[in-house]
């Protein structure tokens, strides 16, 4: 299942970007993320293939590029979703383009993923409106 949202902060890219960037400013606007642990080497100029735990989730960085581009892997027994945050300046704006895809590794959990997917979709909508808010303060 994939999901899309882009929409436009009102501020500069690098302080945008912080806010997917920064485990501290990620608990801002990301609902029910408590902490985030590092669970293997991390170069912080190069922090692809980092690994980390994200409350019950375990995730990896897969693509990085500070201000742009930030890929993670997030995954559970029941399900895997590989997000990914493009960051582009434009004038005194920063356009997000957000990408979502969702597998499921079970039967039943696709089944039930597939009936909540408006849901999944409206708290996207929301998890990415507080996001922005945070970003603009």
């Amino acid at each position: 299942m994939k999901l899309t949202y882009n929409f436009e902060i009102n501020a500069p890219v690098g302080k945008a970007f912080e806010f997917v960037n920064d485990s501290d400013k990620l608990k801002l606007w990301m609902k029910g993320l408590e902490k985030i642990e590092v669970i293997s080497e991390n170069d912080s100029d190069n922090p692809v293939g980092t690994k980390f735990r994200q409350h019950i989730r375990n995730g990896e960085i897969l693509e990085y590029n500070y201000p742009n581009l930030l890929g993670v892997m997030i995954e559970s027994d029941m399900f895997s979703i590989h997000t990914t945050y493009n960051f582009e300046s434009v004038e005194k704006v920063t356009k997000v383009f957000y990408e979502s895809d969702i597998n499921f590794k079970k039967r039943a959990a696709g089944f039930i993923g597939k009936m909540l997917v408006w849901s999944v979709k409206r708290t996207l909508v929301k998890q990415m409106k507080v996001l922005k808010k945070a970003a603009e303060e």
